[in-house]
């Protein structure tokens, strides 16, 4: 994938653990690549449910997942993201809870009751 192998390529130079998001912003993708591997990089999501208070439930499809995260976060942070689910989805573990987490922060800086 063309995440991993910009990575490695970054990783093979010396770099500190605060330098990190520095070398995501050096991964040239344009927006519609880094929407298209994000839409990839979720696809075994269908919908995630957040509970937004005792009475609510958010029911989000995975194009609305994919547009929350590319308005609040980054671009750095958005491939970033993509490279922890590639690791996720590569240990056959399940993407929901680290996405609904991450969801859940986003919604509560835009003031939603989580």
């Amino acid at each position: 994938m063309v995440i991993e192998s910009n990575i490695s390529q970054i990783n093979n130079e010396s770099h500190s653990w605060e330098e990190y998001s520095e070398v995501y912003s050096k991964i040239r993708l344009s927006q519609n690549q880094v929407k298209r591997i994000l839409n990839q990089s979720l696809q075994p999501l269908k919908y995630v449910n957040i509970e937004i208070n005792n009475n609510e439930k958010l029911e989000l499809k995975k194009e609305q997942i994919v547009e929350l995260l590319l308005i609040n976060l980054k671009r750095n942070e958005v491939v970033e993201l993509i490279h922890m689910l590639q690791l996720i989805l590569g240990r056959k573990s399940e993407i929901s809870s680290y996405i609904k987490y991450i969801l859940i922060g986003i919604l509560s800086n835009n003031n939603y009751d989580c």
